[in-house]
């Protein structure tokens, strides 16, 4: 028993388990890690088995959930990325290989910290067809070598925004996915009570008087705290963005109106 060589398999499978879990980016240090106390040919291999069973565990939680237009373009050209990395780890020496997990590594790392903070990513693009199968090349290639297909995929399918098929426990209702979906609905309809918001507020408008507009319906205790709540809180936003002024009415209570 090598005590080197479980310093590093370990801290490697867990960096994997955290990559799979959510941490992106993390699984590229896993060969790169091993490599320091083996082979990065046999450091693959140790590490495959682990990484099948991860992706076995994902397609069988996702089955339902997969995009037919990236999957006609990415896997064929995976196919052909994994027989060059074949081919390159079988006629490559262990140095060689070494140095290409290295620059792979470094590539990814700085792809990582420089493009990725600079992206937006508010607007939702699909790359071309040419691009997605070099894409696909890079992500079987860097597979094969590295176990480091993810950043050749990202680069592909993260501009285009597609929905994450989250399963959402919610504190009241009915679990349901779409989360994305949800959140957006949710910013859609806070736009739309600010804008009814400052339609109210043509005239001197308090509180309460916000409360009986946008709440319609009968309220009780409960329910009449939290619209209380919510329609301070649109008067409020409004007026730190400067589209409403506050003063105070003969009444003693603020009155919001149009800036």
């Amino acid at each position: 028993m090598d005590p080197q060589f479980y310093a590093a398999a370990i801290p490697a499978v867990i960096i994997l388990g955290l990559s799979k879990g959510g941490f992106v980016g993390l699984g590229n240090l896993a060969i790169p890690l091993m490599a320091l106390v083996m082979s990065p040919v046999q450091a693959a291999a140790v590490l495959l088995p682990i990484l099948l069973v991860q992706d076995a565990v994902g397609v069988l939680s996702f089955r339902r959930s997969w995009d037919g237009f990236n999957l006609a373009v990415l896997l064929p050209s995976a196919f052909v990325g994994i027989f060059l990395g074949y081919l390159l780890a079988a006629h490559v020496s262990d140095a060689g290989i070494a140095f290409s997990v290295g620059v792979i590594s470094i590539i990814f790392g700085l792809r990582r910290l420089i493009v990725e903070r600079r992206a937006s990513g508010a607007t939702a693009l699909r790359p071309g067809i040419p691009f997605g199968l070099l894409c696909g090349v890079g992500a079987g290639f860097t597979s094969m070598i590295a176990h480091a297909g993810g950043p050749p995929f990202q680069i592909y399918v993260m501009p285009q925004r597609l929905p994450r098929d989250v399963l959402v426990l919610p504190s009241h209702g009915l679990p349901f996915r779409g989360l994305h979906a949800r959140m957006d609905e949710l910013v859609a309809h806070h736009a739309e009570r600010l804008e009814e918001t400052l339609a109210a507020c043509r005239n001197p408008c308090t509180v309460m008087d916000l409360v009986e507009i946008l709440f319609r319906r009968p309220l009780d205790a409960h329910q009449m705290a939290f619209a209380i709540g919510e329609a301070a809180a649109h008067l409020n936003h409004l007026e730190r963005q400067g589209r409403l002024l506050r003063s105070a009415g003969a009444d003693e209570v603020w009155h919001f109106t149009l800036g």
